[in-house]
Parts: structure tokens; C-alpha cells; sequence
């Protein structure tokens, strides 16, 4: 999801807002972690008891989530989308003349667990006359209840893989989230306790904007590389009208159908995010990124800045899809 579709928009380049700390020291806010915890199970039971949620949502999801996750859920459509790519701008002394391409998002519930599909094809030119076309994939598959989230990535230049990563991440009772890595090479690694998966890290970004949050703090891992873990430093700007987040799509958009359109009419904030390697404790981030988040999950536009160059990725077409037919216990009256 948002998210999950922001950290893989790395677009292959490398594995790499400064801490933001404007927001502390301007707004007077303070940072959050997205997770919910610290709620009685006797205030959830009731608080879902009075959220009326759709009967096409999976009953394992129903039966995982939280109100507050809730009323963020019912807003959610799968669908695709496919993003137009382009190079924005580079800093004396890069090597990159220019960067074009596509990369196409899919997001689509199972029965069981979120899906997600990230499929990046683009173009390099470099001031020393070397050009040559990349190709990237990307997939995941997280359970409804956070438990566990599989991965799979490749990376390939000139039609030769020349990285790929696949493994599985578990969630238990333990004090650690353990990363089982099948590719490159098997191995075991331990993360924090808190470690969100890209879906779940979306939903809290959302919920956050729900409860006018303005700073969130997650770590998060996304399987996408060998990089371990990203602390991501989230601000949360203002509102977005339609009419400002149809004047960033690319030119010649197209969207697919009639339920698509009303994809764009969904509320939306401006978001932006600074991606820190958890490993290297680094101070300044390896990358950041602005972007236009709706209500529904759908990124509308979206730059990415690199220590010497930044990349737009422009909403070229877009197409909803429906939720897995497999039922729900709950019904829209909520019984």
C-alpha cells in the first residue's frame, strides 16, 4: 500500500526532510509511532460494535483489526496504477543526465492478507555516454493479523538479474521480529518488536491522519532489499483539494472506468517522509520523498530526492478492482 508502494519507489537506484525536527520546534508537535497499542479489550469489543463496516471485506480482516483501523479500512479499494517517470532535477557533479520510465502498482486483498505488486521498468543516461534499460519487481503478501509478510524482489539491467531478495518475516510473542532471508542467502536476522510491515505502517499513517497528527516515527521493513529496516520520519501536511491533485497527473492520463474516476475524488493530504537506514544510525536521511496520499490509498503524485538528483512519478492511469469474494461476518448494519 501507501506506503508500501513509497518505499519501493526507490526505483532500483540504491538502498538508501531532514529529521524534521521544524515540526517539534515550530508546531509544537510531538512524534507518534503508528501502531495502536495500550487499548482495553473491552473498549475495542465496544467500539467496533458501533462501526458499521462493508460485508465484502474478508472476515479474517474484520476479525484483525481495531475500530480505529476500521473506519481507515472502509475507505481503502485495490486497484491499479501506473505511473509515468521522469528525472527532475540533478545537482552539479552527478553523473545522471536523465531517468525515464514507468512503474506500475497493484494493490489487491486476498482472503487471508494484504498483496502487493510493484512492477518498475526505466531508463538510465549517464554523463560519460553509458545508457542502459532496468527492470525491477517487486511483491509482497502480509497477513491480516501483522503476523507475517512474505517478500520476493528482482532486479534486473540489460535482461540480467543481478540482485534479487525472497524470504519470510514472523511476528510472535517474542521481544524481536525475525527475518527469514531464502535470497540472497539463507540466513536469520532479528529486528525491534516494533517493526511494521509496509501495509501496517500505511493504516497507522492513515489513522494518524484521522486523529490530526502532524509527525510520525516508524520502523519499518519492506523486504524490497538486504537493507534491513527503515526509520521513516513522516510529516503530515494539509488537506489537498481535486482540483490541485488532478493538476499534478501526467499528461495523458487515463482512468479506467467509472469507479476509477471516483477514485480521484477521494480526500487527500500532503504528506512527506525521510528514509533513514536503520542499520547505519545515520543522521541525515538516505532519501526523501513529498507526496499527495488519498483517503482510499491511492498515491496521486509523488518526487523522491536523492543526494544529487530527484525523480517525479506522475499518476499516468489508474483502475479499480474489487475485494476478494470469499464473505464477512459483519453486514452493513454492523450485526
Amino acid at each position: 500500500m501507501i506506503i508500501f508502494m513509497m518505499i519501493q519507489t526507490k526505483l532500483s537506484l540504491r538502498s538508501s526532510v531532514a529529521v524534521l525536527l521544524g515540526c517539534v520546534m515550530l508546531l509544537g508537535c510531538e512524534p507518534v509511532e503508528s501502531g495502536v497499542d495500550g487499548i482495553g479489550e473491552d473498549k475495542v469489543v465496544a467500539a467496533m460494535s458501533e462501526v458499521v463496516l462493508p460485508d465484502y471485506l474478508p472476515k479474517e480482516l474484520v476479525e484483525a483489526i481495531d475500530a480505529e483501523t476500521a473506519e481507515v479500512v472502509k475507505a481503502v479499494r485495490p486497484h491499479k496504477a501506473l505511473y509515468d517517470i521522469e528525472l527532475v532535477s540533478a545537482k552539479n557533479g552527478s553523473q545522471i543526465l536523465d531517468i525515464s520510465g514507468q512503474m506500475l502498482y497493484e494493490l489487491r486483498p486476498a482472503c487471508d492478507g494484504w498483496v502487493t505488486n510493484h512492477h518498475f521498468k526505466l531508463d538510465y543516461q549517464y554523463a560519460d555516454g553509458i545508457s542502459f534499460a532496468a527492470k525491477s519487481d517487486f511483491s509482497t503478501f502480509e497477513r491480516y493479523d501483522g503476523t507475517e509478510m512474505t517478500f520476493l524482489s528482482h532486479r534486473g539491467r540489460e535482461g540480467q538479474v543481478i540482485e534479487a531478495a525472497q524470504g519470510v518475516v514472523l511476528k510472535g510473542e517474542s521481544d524481536a521480529v525475525r527475518v527469514e532471508f531464502q535470497k540472497p542467502e539463507p540466513r536469520t536476522e532479528l529486528l525491534p518488536a516494533n517493526t511494521l510491515f509496509p501495509v501496517d505502517h500505511s493504516l497507522g499513517i492513515m489513522r494518524n491522519i484521522k486523529d490530526g497528527q502532524r509527525f510520525v516515527n516508524d520502523l519499518v521493513f519492506d523486504g524490497s532489499d538486504e537493507t534491513l529496516a527503515y526509520e521513516i520520519n513522516t510529516f503530515i501536511g494539509d488537506p489537498v483539494s481535486e482540483e490541485a491533485l488532478r493538476a499534478n497527473l501526467a499528461e495523458g492520463h487515463e482512468i479506467i472506468g467509472e469507479e476509477a474516476e471516483s477514485l480521484l475524488s477521494s480526500p487527500g493530504h500532503r504528506l512527506r517522509m525521510a528514509f533513514f537506514d536503520n542499520a547505519g544510525r545515520m543522521e541525515q536521511p538516505d532519501y526523501e520523498m513529498s507526496f499527495t496520499l488519498l483517503e482510499n490509498n491511492l498515491v496521486s503524485d509523488m518526487v523522491v530526492e536523492y543526494s544529487d538528483f530527484s525523480v517525479r512519478q506522475s499518476l499516468k492511469a489508474v483502475e479499480a478492482l474489487d475485494w476478494p469474494d470469499c464473505g464477512s461476518e459483519i453486514t452493513e448494519e454492523g450485526q
